[in-house]
């Protein structure tokens, strides 16, 4: 991959030892070479390290990386990098403060061009996300990734400081339940007119993450869907699962007006997450109809349903509620209270540690 320095002067740091300083003429391509990091700036090889950090001079400073091998998109990050080596391949660690790291979730969760309020609402939950499983990935060396597994995260916020004014507005804030402990704000991209129980989706049934109707998801992107598969494919899932013959050959004609956890046909049933998985589905919400050949799966909704609807919030915000509005009406029996106020924390609070790509 290709390192730029965009803005400040980058010290790179290789085992410990300073080697280099870059400034925003700097190039230095970096690549696994058997287990080590190997760098060169085009011109000089700089040596082959066991890790190479290159760190920033100013506290705006920031930074572009271009994976050349696969060959993806350049991303810009603020504030330090770390690279090893792990399974052959280069493996990057953003080094970012808090703020700007929930502005570059904000952004890749909700868009360039949304609402204060909706960015306000993301920007709560993003950071109560990161607060409750700061340890989700110490095991590896870092706090957090950058995919759906955690937050969405593609760098930093270029393109709309309105993001970076609406979590600054919204600054140390988390979400709590009752007890003031930090709830899991898990979301969604749309509920399709109704949220789930948390228990339907996950083990456990936590009292804010109740299911409720959702009207404001209703009628928006979405909210509706369409999924035909071949009769004989739907007959050799069931199968495969454990239904008995008399079961496989009914008729089908499932209808969910509301949301349930289980498909049944008779007495046999499996859970409806295990049907969204097996046929990739956008979401466990959905009834079928059996129509000659084929199955309908015609569906509401994306995503798990728990917790926030993005595009129900993203609606409530153009219709005026505020942010506070937004959670308390997705989450339930919450309040917003400083995080420092939780419980102490055994971590830096102004820096986080993210793996990219």
């Amino acid at each position: 991959m290709v390192f730029t320095p965009v803005m400040s002067y980058y010290l790179f740091t290789g085992n410990d030892t300073v080697q280099y300083r870059l400034d925003n003429r700097s190039l230095i391509y970096l690549s696994a070479n058997e287990g080590m990091v190997s760098v060169h700036n085009g011109n000089k090889n700089l040596g082959k390290f066991t890790y190479v950090s290159i760190k920033s001079e100013n506290p705006n400073g920031y930074f572009r990386i271009k994976p050349v091998w696969p060959s993806l998109k350049s991303r810009s990050y603020d504030d330090d990098l770390v690279i090893t080596v792990y399974e052959g391949k280069l493996k990057l660690i953003n080094h970012v403060a808090m703020n700007k790291y929930i502005s570059g979730v904000v952004l890749a969760e909700g868009g360039p061009a949304s609402e204060f309020e909706y960015y306000k609402a993301q920007a709560l939950i993003s950071r109560t996300y990161a607060v409750r499983h700061i340890n989700k990935h110490t095991h590896e060396g870092f706090n957090l990734c950058d995919r759906v597994h955690c937050q969405a995260y593609h760098g930093r916020n270029s393109v709309n400081s309105e993001i970076d004014n609406c979590v600054k507005s919204t600054d140390h804030l988390v979400i709590v339940d009752k007890l003031k402990e930090v709830i899991l704000s898990v979301y969604h991209s749309n509920s399709g007119g109704e949220t789930a129980n948390s228990e339907e989706v996950w083990s456990e049934a936590l009292p804010y993450l109740r299911a409720k109707k959702d009207p404001y998801s209703l009628n928006q992107r979405n909210a509706k869907w369409t999924r035909k598969v071949k009769l004989s494919v739907w007959r050799d899932f069931l199968k495969s699962v454990g239904f008995s013959d008399k079961a496989i050959n009914k008729h089908v004609s499932f209808n969910m007006k509301k949301r349930k956890q289980y498909f049944c046909l008779g007495k046999e049933c499996i859970e409806m997450r295990d049907i969204r998985d097996r046929f990739k589905l956008r979401s466990s919400f959905f009834s079928i109809k059996q129509r000659g050949t084929y199955v309908y799966f015609h569906g509401k909704g994306y995503g798990h349903g728990v917790g926030l609807s993005q595009i129900g919030a993203m609606n409530m915000a153009r219709k005026g509620f505020l942010y506070e509005d937004i959670i308390k009406f997705y989450y339930k029996n919450v309040q917003l209270i400083p995080y420092e106020n939780v419980r102490k924390v055994d971590h830096s609070e102004e820096e986080f540690l993210f793996v990219t790509y």
